[in-house]
């Protein structure tokens, strides 16, 4: 994911800290947000094989990062940012649409003038429209943007809700089948707010101990309940009601960036330094240990039929701020004892250098298959980086 930006400190999924520390979680950053159930679990099957579709981008995200993205049923929209400057903060927007063949086109200019200096982190379809959720910059104020529409045809509801995100960004938007979850931060904390047919409503006072400096960016929804996540934010929300799981977790020094269900738990992901937990309730246990290179955190989890799939970012020691590596891994956790194994070799040299900010189910382009995208070359000092993209097939 790519950083959320806030007046004296970069939040940006992470933002930061995920992001770039995660513009390089959660969010997500789609960050997470328009995940239902998976397909259900059949016999075991493996990985087949993993296909490069970075030259697909052509010039775009050429420099950039891919941050996330949404899915219908003639394109894929792929959301991140075409520059970082990390040293200003200068982001710029990038949104391009992936069909199931050729090269990606891009959307950029009929949606960049409402993302000025800011960048995409939020692509949800809901069967009928897009919902495009980031940040924007107008001078020295930063605010949440929010706009739906498909093809020319945008409608600007940040007058609705940017109020709600001043001074920090709009990093994860969730449809649920009737309404829209939105989330983010100011620069008091995490935002959190719901937002159906015209009427917005403030949530933000639900959240537990949160401080300036925090944020959401993964939101999952199970059918009965959400999933909520990012920096210093993790617990479930459902009936009106938030249920913090933050105390009982090792994120409380960092944040949970990635989950999914399989029907009956969730897997979440968070980091630094990267664990994954298996949540039940309100039950949270320790999930396997993740290899030793994935040390930062996972950008995504999803339930398949090979297993748990874990996707992120490794990096060196504390404070990891040198060399990044893209990681993935699977957890066969149906099999009593079972350990992750380590499928980074898999990914392709596009990715090398960065990370694997995002990654769920591409019907578009076939049949079982999962696409990977984020960004490679990534230069932790001047920002620098080139999106990535890959097709994982199960088989």
């Amino acid at each position: 994911m790519s950083p959320p930006k806030a007046p004296s400190y970069q939040t940006a999924v992470a933002v930061l800290v995920v992001l770039i520390v995660a513009v390089s979680v959660a969010a997500a950053a789609w960050s997470e947000s328009q995940r239902s159930l998976a397909p259900s679990a059949g016999p075991r099957v493996g990985i087949a094989s993993v296909e490069d579709l970075t030259p697909r981008l052509g010039e775009v995200f050429s420099p950039g990062a891919i941050q996330g993205f949404g899915a219908n049923d003639s394109s894929i929209f792929l959301a991140g940012i075409g520059v970082w400057n990390r040293p200003i903060g200068l982001t710029l927007p990038v949104i391009a649409s992936l069909g199931a063949s050729g090269t990606a086109s891009n959307v950029t200019p009929s949606v960049e003038t409402y993302f000025e200096e800011g960048g995409v982190f939020g692509s949800v379809w809901n069967g009928t429209d897009w919902m495009l959720s980031g940040e924007a910059t107008w001078g020295s104020l930063n605010e949440g943007v929010l706009i739906t529409g498909s093809g020319d045809h945008w409608t600007n509801l940040t007058p609705l809700v940017g109020s709600y995100f001043l001074d920090g960004g709009l990093w994860a938007v969730g449809w649920n089948g009737s309404g829209w979850l939105l989330g983010g931060n100011t620069s008091h904390g995490a935002s959190l707010v719901s937002y159906d047919h015209g009427v917005v409503h403030d949530l933000t006072s639900l959240l537990t101990d949160n401080d300036p400096g925090y944020w959401i960016q993964l939101m999952v929804w199970n059918g009965s309940a959400w999933m909520l996540g990012g920096k210093g934010v993790f617990g479930t929300y459902s009936n009106g009601a938030y249920t913090d799981l933050m105390d009982e977790s090792p994120f409380t020094d960092g944040g949970a960036y990635a989950a999914d269900w399989n029907g009956s738990a969730w897997l979440v992901g968070g980091g630094p330094a990267a664990a994954i937990v298996v949540v039940e309730g309100a039950s949270v246990q320790p999930g396997p240990a993740l290899p030793s290179t994935f040390n930062l955190w996972p950008g995504s989890v999803i339930w398949t039929p090979a297993g748990w799939l874990v996707a992120g970012k490794g990096g060196g020691s504390p404070p990891w701020s040198g060399t990044s590596t893209p990681e993935l891994c699977v957890w066969p956790s149906d099999q009593v004892g079972a350990t992750v194994d380590d499928l980074s070799g898999l990914l392709p040299p596009s990715f090398e250098g960065g990370q694997v900010q995002f990654a769920w189910w591409s019907p578009l382009l076939g049949s079982n298959t999962i696409l990977l995208v984020g960004q490679g070359s990534l230069d932790a000092v001047s920002g620098y980086s080139d999106g990535a993209i890959a097709l994982l097939r199960l088989g």
